[in-house]
């Protein structure tokens, strides 16, 4: 087998590769600005929830807070009603 027989058995797949390389590479490199914005905006929404997250916590803080506070007011009460008035301690 010569040079020439080796060129032209292994020089068209070669030419086609390269070729279909030429043409995918836009579009992968498009992929990968579009792989690149999703990941983005994944970290985004996840600073959104993380930061829900934290409000939620907070008003449920402030929800056990004021309950206690009504409890702590609805047990007085009784206690005021219950000794006509006098507190005992």
């Amino acid at each position: 087998m010569d040079l020439w027989d080796a060129i032209c058995k292994v020089g068209f797949p070669i030419v086609v590769a390269i070729y279909l390389l030429a043409r995918l590479e836009p579009k992968v490199d498009k992929m990968g600005r579009n792989i690149n914005e999703v990941n983005h905006s994944i970290l985004t929404l996840i600073e959104v929830v993380r930061t829900d997250v934290e409000n939620t916590k907070g008003n449920t803080e402030a929800t056990n807070q004021f309950k206690e506070s009504v409890d702590g007011l609805r047990s007085e009460i009784r206690r005021f009603n219950n000794g006509n008035g006098k507190r005992k301690d």
